[in-house]
């Protein structure tokens, strides 16, 4: 809960927020979230920057702990979204690279935000974008109290390493600005925003990411932030390096959603399992192979299932050839016989099913030459057989 409040000693408004411990919490336990919430506001406090909203103290009311911040007159990004729906790419870009500069000065100190989400970032009326809510962050290494299986965060925004219990770090701040950056661009974060927790934590585990539709030349970048794998993303810094370098009038053309047969990185929820998941993830984007930040080169990424497409389809595009050889061989060869040429097509005719080679090519293949000919791709075994002359 926040309220607006008046400094009477400093002669300013502020923000109040007050922290309140979870109902049914033991007395214990909620004594160590207060001194844990009264370590981070002092940690947070080191942080000055001009995108991210300062706290100035640290109080006690009713006997849980209040954090004194500036005031800042906005409106949440969550609002201007649900107002306005997907926002163009410049406009996003600016949002994000000025998010980003503030965490970047935040990670420098050892800060971890661990809850980058829209309703965390506050857009002031000249456009100007501020992260908030530092409330839950800590610093890295100074972890002692935090409470063995809890998961900080909001499900929908969560790194898949933070949605499968493993503690925050840098690269977790970066995979949550690269789900709000998409939810700005696509109107809903990577993996929806579903009521149910449980279900929506399974899909962050299992990394399930479809590539945006309106991202523009953001696309590949995007992707590298929002890497199943920690190591394999870009650094805060370069995270705010690269959104720096998109105009701020740049609007990126909608482009049609990949399906299921396309090269993407997009895993069937239905079949698999997040280890499964995890693993399948890892075969595509290996970073040993796939450049610097794990993710491949999208241009890349398309090239080699063509390529190997082209492979697969060879032997049967030579049997193809052959069989049309053969075909024409028989029908000349059948233009010379008298009215027992029915008889041998007809017999040619059952073997058909043992030739053909367009049985084979799997669905992601595209139809081949054979297909076109049922017919008479098939009496390859029919044309040296010498036809009977009258006697």
């Amino acid at each position: 809960m926040v309220w607006e409040a008046w400094d009477e000693r400093l002669q300013r408004a502020v923000a109040i927020k007050q922290l309140h411990a979870l109902p049914g919490v033991p007395e214990a336990e909620a004594e160590l979230a207060k001194d844990r919430a009264m370590r981070e506001a002092r940690i947070t406090a080191r942080l000055h920057h001009p995108h991210a909203v300062p706290v100035f103290d640290a109080v006690e009311h009713d006997g849980q702990p209040c954090l004194v911040m500036q005031l800042v007159p906005s409106t949440p990004l969550s609002a201007v979204l649900r107002d306005e729906g997907p926002l163009p790419l410049g406009q996003v870009a600016r949002i994000g690279g000025e998010v980003a500069s503030a965490l970047t000065a935040a990670h420098q100190l050892g800060i971890v935000h661990r809850d980058v989400k829209p309703g965390n970032i506050l857009i002031t009326a000249d456009g100007k974008a501020h992260i908030s809510d530092f409330g839950i962050s800590h610093a890295m290494g100074d972890a002692t109290l935090t409470r063995t299986g809890m998961i900080h965060g909001t499900p929908a925004y969560l790194a898949p390493e933070v949605a499968r219990g493993e503690d925050a770090s840098f690269p977790a701040d970066v995979f949550s600005l690269g789900s709000t950056l998409y939810a700005a661009l696509e109107g809903s974060p990577p993996f929806g925003s579903e009521g149910n927790s449980i279900a929506l934590l399974h899909k962050v585990a299992a990394a399930q990411v479809p590539p945006p539709t309106r991202a523009g030349e953001l696309t590949p970048f995007l992707l590298d932030m929002l890497s199943s794998e920690p190591d394999a993303r870009p650094t805060m810094g370069e995270v705010t390096h690269r959104l720096a370098g998109i105009d701020a009038d740049a609007v990126a053309p909608v482009t049609a959603p990949q399906d299921q047969q396309s090269p993407t990185a997009v895993l069937p929820a239905a079949a698999v399992v997040p280890s499964e998941a995890e693993s399948g993830l890892d075969r595509l984007w290996d970073p040993q192979h796939d450049g610097e930040h794990g993710h491949p080169d999208q241009r890349a990424h398309d090239r080699e299932p063509s390529a190997e497409r082209r492979r697969r389809l060879s032997p049967w595009l030579l049997l193809a050839g052959a069989a049309v050889v053969a075909a024409l061989v028989w029908l000349l060869a059948s233009t010379l016989t008298d009215d027992t040429r029915g008889d041998t097509v007809e017999a040619d005719g059952s073997s058909t099913g043992q030739t053909t080679p367009t049985a084979q090519p799997t669905a992601s293949e595209p139809a081949s030459p054979t297909t076109a000919a049922p017919t008479t791709a098939a009496p390859t075994t029919a044309a040296p057989t010498p036809t009977p002359t009258p006697t």
